[in-house]
C-alpha cells in the first residue's frame, strides 16, 4: 500500500478502500459489493483482531484480513466462523512452542 493514512471503518471508505486494494472486490456486481462491505464490518466488529511482537493493526489491516475472510464465505449462508474470536497478526516468523513448529 503506498498511502500510510488510515481508514474510517464505515460503508463508504471500505468500499473505496476495497477498490483500491482488493482486487476480488472490483470483480463482484453492486449487489454482492454490498453484501462484502456490510459483512467485512460485520467481521470486524464481532471479531478482535490483534497484534503480537509490537504489532498494532490499524484499519487497514482489520479490513484486508475480513475481506480475506469475506471472499471464502461469500456464496455461503452461514459465513461468520463462530468457531474463534480472535485473530493475533505477528510482525514476523514466530516460534510455537507449544507444537515445535516456527509459522510464518
Amino acid at each position: 500500500m503506498t498511502s500510510t493514512a488510515d481508514i474510517a471503518l464505515n460503508p463508504s471508505e471500505l468500499e473505496k478502500f476495497y477498490t483500491t486494494y482488493f482486487r476480488y472486490f472490483t470483480t463482484l456486481d453492486a449487489a454482492y459489493r454490498q453484501v462484502f462491505t456490510e459483512r467485512s464490518l460485520q467481521f470486524i466488529s464481532e471479531k478482535a483482531i490483534t497484534g503480537a511482537g509490537g504489532f498494532v493493526p490499524d484499519n487497514r489491516v482489520k479490513a484486508l484480513i475480513a475481506a480475506s475472510a469475506v471472499q471464502l464465505t461469500l456464496g455461503l449462508e452461514t459465513w461468520k466462523l463462530d468457531y474463534f474470536d480472535e485473530i493475533e497478526l505477528h510482525p514476523s516468523d514466530f516460534d510455537n512452542a507449544g507444537f515445535f513448529k516456527i509459522h510464518r
